[in-house]
């Protein structure tokens, strides 16, 4: 890094931080990387010549002697920034050891890194990777920083009004298609999308992807596109019609529009779809599937077909980057899944698809998601499938795939994507510029 970038970094180190003993001058190196005892130790060196960090613990090397890791002072110390060894190059980002921790990073920075699943099947939230020992220095300091900041304004509320929005999404577990909702809010209007209990923002939230619609019991709620999971009870009913300041600007389908309308007595309009059917709008996938089959179990699945495909099939896992499972889904030449998320990619990147149904292991909820999805569809174009777990030795996905078609599809996207309430942030101009950590790691 040369002595320019060095500087900029210092001084975009807000004040506070310093004052609060996170001194982040010291691990900012300032001369090349040509030590020939490689990365690892080179940047442990530089991070403690000076002094070692006053609120963490000094580098070391973990596993193998190859990565690289660094403990930061919050969530009682359950977060670290890593640099990941994978083959000739460094994955760098962030890392939670705790579920608060990991739950604090699934919210937080869902739009600004890429989720990377390491050797030890954690999550990563990458915000990228090299080979050059320099750039793994920049991205490492860069990490540390932009965690650092991130807390410091979620601890304080100080988050610009202008640039992020309050919304919702089941960030929890990680899952590509409830996490596409983030997502699709940020390329649409350049805001950056914060869980509404961190926060002091808007106090209006917007639901958008997921069947998330029975979960909130809260004023002022913009949905847009949400869906039900199932009926709502008689108990859930009371108290939906207590609400105010909702607003529906669209639903999944016609039956989550049917229940809002007859049990809650809310004004839905004619204005349906799943917001990630425009993610082909939004996202180029970079990686072809090599015209394999996509096989997408759905999170509660994956442990019964991990040791039960047959055939030369690309298996796609739900818990993996947004972009990944795009990436292969759109490369494919057929789709069966048994996750709903999985359907609706094929169908928006016109990928004809298969929904497999396990019949005695049916999802929470039932089928009431996926018929709802299905309203928006020719039903006479949607194949489907069904077998039992004690199938699963002798299920053949590909001869499943066989019978993939590709439903035509009774949605407005341009009605869709202008229903979405969310005001552009200020002093951005859409589309906005594709992100480097767009490109697979």
């Amino acid at each position: 890094m040369n002595s320019r970038l060095v500087k900029t970094i210092k001084r975009s180190v807000p004040d506070p931080l310093i004052r609060r003993g996170r001194k982040l001058i010291d691990s900012i190196p300032t001369t090349p990387v040509n030590s020939p005892g490689g990365i690892r130790s080179e940047i442990t060196r530089r991070l403690n010549r000076k002094s070692k960090f006053p609120y963490a613990e000094p580098f070391r090397a973990v596993e193998n002697q190859s990565d690289i890791k660094l403990k930061l002072p919050i969530l009682g110390s359950a977060v670290s920034v890593v640099a990941v060894k994978e083959g000739p190059k460094y994955v760098v980002g962030a890392i939670g050891t705790s579920k608060p921790a990991n739950r604090w990073l699934n919210d937080m920075l869902v739009t600004e890194t890429r989720l990377y699943l390491d050797a030890r099947d954690r999550h990563v939230h990458a915000l990228g990777s090299s080979e050059d020992p320099d750039e793994v220095i920049e991205l490492f300091v860069s990490c540390v920083r932009m965690v650092l900041t991130t807390r410091l304004a979620d601890e304080s509320g100080k988050f610009d009004t202008g640039q992020n929005v309050s919304a919702y999404w089941s960030a929890g577990v990680v899952n590509f298609g409830d996490w596409s909702g983030p997502h699709i809010i940020n390329r649409l209007t350049g805001r950056r999308p914060l869980l509404p209990n961190r926060v002091k923002l808007d106090p209006r939230v917007v639901y958008s992807v997921g069947s998330i619609l029975g979960w909130f019991n809260r004023d002022n709620v913009d949905v847009w596109g949400s869906g039900l999971m199932r009926p709502f009870t008689d108990e859930e009913i009371a108290s939906r019609r207590k609400l105010t300041g909702i607003r529906i600007h669209a639903v999944r389908g016609k039956i989550t529009q049917q229940h809002l309308v007859e049990q809650i007595g809310w004004d839905v309009p004619d204005t349906y779809g799943d917001p990630a059917l425009l993610l082909p709008r939004l996202y180029t996938p970079h990686r072809a599937g090599q015209g394999k089959v996509a096989f997408t179990p759905h999170g509660n699945h994956q442990k019964y077909f991990a040791k039960h495909i047959l055939g030369d099939v690309n298996f796609v896992n739900v818990k993996a980057d947004l972009r990944d499972v795009v990436d292969a889904v759109a490369g494919a030449r057929a789709v069966v899944s048994t996750s709903l998320h999985g359907l609706i990619i094929a169908q928006a990147y016109q990928i004809p698809w298969v929904w497999l149904r396990i019949d005695d292991h049916p999802l929470w909820g039932a089928d009431f998601k996926f018929e709802d999805f299905f309203s928006t569809l020719d039903n006479s174009g949607i194949s489907r499938a069904s077998i039992s777990i004690q199938d699963l030795p002798e299920v053949d996905i590909e001869a499943l795939a066989e019978n993939a078609h590709l439903p035509a599809l009774a949605v407005d996207l341009d009605k869709l994507q202008n229903s979405l309430p969310t005001p552009i942030a200020t002093g951005v101009t859409l589309p906005l510029p594709a992100k480097k950590i767009d490109h697979p790691l």
